[in-house]
């Protein structure tokens, strides 16, 4: 009797640790081809990201309610996207051009396959940049775009030298890796350039200094006037001196208003003579 109840017990004890150890057993919940970040209301933010083929047993998964696990997807993400503009003032520098119309626009559509390492998700959760694989799309959805805002920058920069079609994939990546900073580790392993639409910037830069040159022109010409007025209301306070001055000395020696009335320029300049 007493054995019976030695091996009841003892199933029960390894039935009961059973299933403790598969409640605990984070791993078992991860998929090959992704990795889990593990939240517990006790604990906070695991150490690290959870995946496959690493045993992973967590005492916290054994509280009702206390863990959270988020799945995030390990796999290539492939998103598309496109950025388009006009350079600075495009459309004022196009309208200086009447005998024709002048698209100082452009657009970019690129591909863009990138993905991230279970490391690179923990470290953008960590920092509160993403908290669900649907963020993890819309992250990487927004480094595409910003990739094609390098490509389209570089395209427009060098458009004298580079045509969009001789553009290989490694020129892309490269110019794109010159900003690695700004993707968070993501690892990109292709980049197509799928559209380009790119304005003559040597007929842009002509345009704008054209009106440079005409603002200059302008300057001049407008200094010059002014500088013409001015020397009119010179002329004309030194005459309204001279007005002013006029009549105070016929005020003064009312016998020369006699004179001015005849007209007599002699009689005028002997009366003043006089009258020193």
């Amino acid at each position: 009797m007493k054995v019976k109840k030695f091996f009841a017990n003892f199933i029960v004890l390894l039935i009961f640790s059973a299933v403790v150890f598969f409640i605990g057993w984070i791993q078992f919940y991860v998929r090959p081809g992704t990795c889990a970040i593990m939240k517990s209301k006790t604990g906070g933010l695991y150490h690290s990201a959870v995946v496959p083929g690493v045993f992973t047993w967590r005492w916290e998964r054994l509280l009702p309610t206390n863990v959270s696990l988020e799945i995030f997807d390990l796999s290539v993400y492939k998103a598309t996207q496109s950025v388009s503009g006009e350079l600075p003032s495009a459309s004022f520098y196009s309208s200086r051009f009447s005998d024709k119309k002048v698209d100082f626009s452009y657009d970019v559509e690129i591909s863009v396959s990138m993905s991230l390492s279970p490391e690179g998700i923990y470290k953008l959760v960590s920092e509160n940049k993403i908290t669900s694989n649907n963020d993890l799309k819309g992250f990487y959805d927004a480094k595409a775009k910003l990739a094609a805002s390098l490509v389209a920058e570089y395209l427009v920069s060098s458009s004298l030298l580079v045509k969009p079609s001789a553009l290989s994939q490694k020129e892309i990546q490269e110019v794109i890796e010159k900003k690695a900073s700004e993707f968070d580790g993501i690892f990109i392993s292709s980049v197509e350039l799928l559209d380009s639409k790119i304005p003559d910037v040597e007929l842009y830069n002509l345009a704008k200094a054209n009106y440079a040159s005409y603002l200059e022109l302008l300057n001049s010409k407008m200094a010059q006037k002014a500088e013409s007025q001015a020397e009119f209301f010179v002329e004309q306070d030194r005459t309204l001196a001279q007005l002013e001055k006029l009549g105070s000395m016929l005020q003064k020696f009312p016998q020369l208003e006699e004179m001015f009335k005849t007209g007599d320029a002699a009689q005028i300049i002997n009366a003043v003579k006089s009258m020193r």
